[in-house]
């Protein structure tokens, strides 16, 4: 999970003319395209919640408070992601399997830093930062439980193993880049972990190589 700026994008024209509570989901169906083509100027064609690619593994409009419980907010801007179309991850996961939660709970990448609440270790699992307060920890946890991000299995669907394939190929380009660095001067040192953060931030899966240079892994 990666922080996604909202603010940048303005909302569409089309959904002041629904209600929440009023209106259904299936009468935004004119709106729905004007609601994709800005949820992809904010995500990228990335899951909100896997970041994996939605020309790969489909595609919906998923709604972070659940519309059949909370319908007032069926229409609100911003509660409104990209998830991707696996159906034991992301927004499937949460509406069919998750079981019972607090979306309050979850964290929202357009409202929270999930780097603050999250890290993701080498062997692709994610999990709560060290030393969080109680509530963050829950927050951390109770977010990886509901979207299922550390689904682990053998086939294309693991999630895990799509995070340790993308870290694999990158150190293959230089399997002793942490070494190296080390002897960088700091000011280079933090120049080449900001270019490298930058130039994979829109990669499939890429919040692992982030993760390896700001934690080490």
């Amino acid at each position: 999970m990666r922080r996604l700026d909202r603010e940048r994008i303005p909302p569409p024209p089309c959904l002041a003319r629904l209600t929440g509570g009023k209106d259904r989901w299936r009468d935004a169906k004119p709106c729905r395209a004007s609601i994709r083509r800005a949820l992809e100027a904010m995500q990228g064609r990335r899951c909100a919640f896997c970041e994996g690619h939605l020309d790969q593994r489909g595609q919906h409009i998923e709604h972070l408070w659940p519309r059949h419980s909370h319908p007032q907010h069926t229409f609100d801007w911003d509660n409104l992601f990209w998830s991707c179309d696996q159906s034991d991850s992301c927004g499937h996961h949460k509406g069919n399997h998750a079981g019972r939660f607090d979306p309050a709970v979850l964290i929202d990448p357009t409202q929270d830093d999930p780097d603050a609440f999250l890290r993701i270790r080498r062997n692709g699992a994610i999990e709560p930062r060290p030393k969080l307060a109680e509530h963050a920890r829950y927050r951390a946890a109770e977010t990886v439980r509901v979207f299922n991000l550390n689904l682990d299995r053998p086939g294309h669907r693991s999630l895990c193993a799509r995070r340790r394939r993308v870290l694999r190929q990158y150190m293959a380009r230089e399997p002793d880049l942490l070494e190296a660095l080390e002897a960088f001067d700091p000011a280079e040192r933090a120049e080449y972990i900001r270019a490298e953060i930058a130039a994979t931030a829109d990669e499939p899966f890429g919040s692992i190589i982030r993760h390896l240079f700001l934690d080490g892994l």
